[in-house]
């Protein structure tokens, strides 16, 4: 059996590029957090649209995670937690909703939705990630 996962950006600036997550034909179910498009560098910019396989990796920072793969020019693109843009190096981060944390747009109860979302891969080893602009 394999997933395939919507992600759907919906709006983007300087404090990141956020959007929506969910399965296939299923309404979103977390909110999503990358970097602003950068031409798609490494660390600094979210990644181009597009179909990616979801692989498990090993990952001495988060321990267990998924990677986007393959992706042109680029490596080690997990999902993982984190709460506001300056926290990723060109990752997607999972929350439970939108708010602002010192001011700035941020996505809130990152931790629980990942754990949701590792959860819900259980018994997987690959799936798929389906990438595009909502706007």
């Amino acid at each position: 059996m394999s997933l395939l996962w919507r992600l759907a950006r919906v709006q983007t600036g300087p404090d990141g590029t956020f959007g929506v997550l969910g399965l296939a034909e299923q309404p979103p179910r977390w909110v999503t957090l990358e970097r602003p498009w950068a031409s798609n560098q490494e660390t600094i910019s979210c990644v181009p649209d597009g179909q990616y396989d979801l692989v498990k990796v090993q990952t001495s920072h988060f321990g267990l995670a998924w990677s986007l793969d393959p992706v042109v020019g680029r490596t080690g693109i997990l999902i993982h937690p984190a709460n506001v843009v300056t926290e990723l190096k060109g990752c997607i981060a999972l929350a439970a909703a939108y708010g602002s944390l010192l001011d700035h747009p941020a996505i809130l109860h990152s931790q629980q939705a990942v754990k949701e979302f590792y959860e819900a891969m259980v018994g997987l080893t690959t799936a798929k990630m389906d990438i595009r602009w909502a706007l």
